[in-house]
């Protein structure tokens, strides 16, 4: 058993429900041919009507599967594998994972075409509430 990112489990939801829509399309549009040939309108339209409502539903899941917001916390001492974890589970090498990087803080890790980290400087702990 081979572990996957959390890019790869998206990637096969995305595949799964696309072939699922997929179906139920084809299926619909067999009901609603078929509806048009007895000229049965009103159940015609109630049929046009939940496959246009399950659209919406289908590509609202879309955005969710290109844009996944996953919240992770992750503890450990200096050199742990804290950012290589992170990084094995994301599917890409984000996080630092050199001694010393970040031992300590909070990262947020937005999905978008460019790929960039930004860490805000931590406060110095003398400095804190004055």
């Amino acid at each position: 058993m081979s572990l996957k990112s959390i890019k790869e489990i998206f990637a096969q939801e995305e595949r799964f429900w696309t072939k699922k829509f997929e179906k139920i399309t084809d299926f619909t549009r067999t009901v609603e041919s078929t509806l048009q040939e007895k000229e049965d309108h009103d159940n015609y339209q109630t049929i046009r009507r939940q496959h246009a409502s399950l659209e919406e539903n289908y590509n609202e899941l879309l955005k969710i599967l290109h844009s996944p917001e996953v919240v992770l916390a992750i503890a450990g001492t200096t050199s742990a594998g804290k950012s290589t974890f992170a990084n094995f589970l994301i599917g890409e090498k984000i996080l630092p994972v050199d001694h010393n990087e970040m031992s300590a803080g909070i990262v947020k890790i937005s999905h978008g075409e460019k790929r960039s980290l930004k860490i805000p400087e931590k406060q110095d702990v003398k400095t804190r509430g004055k």
